[in-house]
């Protein structure tokens, strides 16, 4: 082997080395944008738990009020309504 084909060995191994570091630190960059984006979805999905909690205790709220509405409304007439019909009533719950 000559020291041309020496020389021009190693200039490929180097050009090799060069092509690799190349790809890492684009692998790098990339995995670094992709915790980015990551870091971004997770913070939005904890935005969205957190509303979807809100959202429930609303609706939970406004169902014991309507509950609440609809009693105030049908307790007062109800046992005059039955017993017009001939069904006593003891309790009302």
């Amino acid at each position: 082997m000559t020291k041309q084909e020496i020389e021009k060995g190693f200039q490929e191994i180097w050009e090799l080395f060069r092509e690799t570091d190349r790809r890492m630190k684009e692998t790098d960059r990339r995995m670094k944008e992709t915790d980015l984006r990551m870091k971004e979805t997770d913070r939005r999905l904890k935005e969205t738990d957190r509303q979807i909690a809100a959202l429930s205790k609303a609706i939970g709220d406004l169902g014991g009020k309507w509950g609440r509405f609809v009693e105030g409304i049908v307790a007062p007439g109800i046992e005059k309504l039955f017993r017009e019909k001939g069904i006593e009533i003891n309790h009302i719950y």
